[in-house]
């Protein structure tokens, strides 16, 4: 059921009417998730990852509304998919319209980049990166509120830019750490006829009455409806066994597209990026053609996908625009937090900090020269902390669980030298350095000793 709601300013009595927390506390709404320092800064490492692969391969990055039109999802996912139908948060605006909060990123990329031809000239290759919304079952690693990155090509058909896509993901998930736990599945739904020949066929399979029989309820609907290839996209046992005898796409397609996908397999061999092929990969949309994938692993058990993508050269004409040829991917950033993690992969590095710690003899309070060096190094761009008017062992056992890579002392004695003790916290490297604050050499040695150039 379509999740609906009214928009309009509500008074406080009926907010409270409306709201219900747990034991007289606020609690989150079921399905989201808080993401606190340490959870933040393992999404951020991922998104800067991302960000700066896709600067390798051309692609820029842009930003669209969380909110839009609901007839641009019903168009590109189709009215009778599950998420328009299901899994959508669709609300009636006050002057009557019906808007949605994105449930993915690639309808909304393209009618920006479409509506925009001076500013966005074809070929056009954008990155996202930003928050997706979606009603479904909530369970580990899948929100109703989740966060992806993704990226669209658009406006090249060549099979060049179905290689550079893959090859982008490949090296972003190798980035991640992901390399040694991520398989490339990969297929071709060829062209638009291969697959009208097809659905014929699915569709006489399917009604076989011993097939029929296995297939769930959904899948029953969507063989009514003609939402055939759906059936061999479903997770459902029955489904799988059913579709397990189905006659296999390769078999009604035509000499070009079998020649395109073998291209596309042998220029992937060629960039070393090693893949197996899934026929039973589809995508269940009309739009899509040629080149489906998936990267998946094992590592959070059975819902393996860490990113998918594929090549949707009908999506521009559904959507009312001329025919553009795209391709493009999205990856869950919290999925891809969650394989890190079960794989291993490194934390993401935070920014190396410096802890400026009063030693004895220093005047404190207004003016403490302390405080003053603590506000330099920012201004020098390095990160800086301080804990004023506490013991030096409380000071240094706080640089530590912050995590500081240096602690700066400066205490009366190093006042009156001119100079700060640089204690190396990240390696515990000793002696610590008396480094003189002529010259600037203060910030120049910290720099270095907590590696910044």
């Amino acid at each position: 059921m379509v999740a609906r709601a009214l928009v309009r300013p509500l008074g406080q009595a009926r907010i409270a009417a409306h709201v219900r927390w747990a034991s007289g506390t606020p609690r989150l709404v079921r399905g989201t998730h808080d993401e606190l320092p340490a959870d933040l800064a393992r999404s951020n490492a991922v998104r800067t990852h991302f960000l700066d692969t896709c600067v390798l391969y051309g692609y820029q990055e842009m930003s669209t509304p969380v909110l839009e039109y609901s007839e641009l999802f019903s168009r590109s996912l189709g009215a009778e998919s599950d998420v328009v139908s299901k899994e959508m948060y669709t609300f009636t605006d006050i002057d009557g319209s019906s808007v949605t909060l994105r449930p993915e990123g690639t309808a909304g990329t393209l009618r920006a980049v479409l509506s925009s031809p001076a500013a966005m000239p074809l070929p056009a290759r954008v990155a996202y990166a930003g928050p997706m919304f979606r009603r479904e079952r909530p369970q580990k690693g899948r929100y109703r509120q989740f966060h992806q990155v993704g990226i669209e090509c658009l406006g090249i058909p060549a099979v060049s830019a179905d290689v550079e896509a893959i090859a982008l993901a490949a090296h972003f998930l190798a980035r991640l750490g992901l390399a040694p736990v991520a398989t490339l599945e990969l297929n071709s739904i060829h062209d638009a006829a291969t697959r009208a020949r097809h659905a014929q066929a699915l569709i006489a399979h399917f009604q076989q009455p011993a097939i029929f029989s296995k297939l769930s309820a959904d899948s029953r609907a969507r063989l009514q409806r003609g939402a055939v290839l759906r059936i061999l996209d479903s997770k459902d046992d029955g489904d799988r066994e059913a579709a397990a005898a189905a006659p296999p796409l390769d078999q009604f397609a035509s000499t070009e597209s079998i020649a395109r996908f073998s291209d596309l397999r042998e220029r992937l061999s060629g960039l070393g990026i090693a893949h197996v092929v899934n026929p039973r990969l589809v995508r269940g949309l009309d739009y899509y053609t040629h080149t489906v994938w998936e990267f998946v692993t094992t590592t959070l058990g059975a819902q393996a996908a860490l990113l998918a993508g594929g090549r949707y050269d009908g999506l521009a004409e559904t959507l009312g625009y001329r025919a553009i040829p795209g391709i493009g991917w999205a990856a869950g950033v919290e999925r891809l937090v969650l394989a890190m993690q079960a794989a291993g992969a490194p934390p993401p590095l935070r920014a190396q900090s410096v802890f400026v710690v009063e030693g004895p003899g220093l005047p404190s309070g207004p003016g403490s020269p302390a405080l003053a060096l603590v506000q330099s190094l920012r201004h020098a761009d390095i990160a800086a902390r301080a804990l004023p008017d506490a013991s030096m062992s409380k000071q240094l056992r706080q640089a530590s669980a912050l995590g500081c890579a240096a602690a700066v002392i400066l205490g009366g004695d190093e006042l009156a030298a001119h100079a700060v003790t640089l204690r190396d916290l990240a390696t515990g490297a000793p002696p610590p350095l008396f480094v003189t604050m002529r010259n600037y050499r203060v910030i120049e040695t910290i720099s270095s000793v907590i590696g910044i150039s």
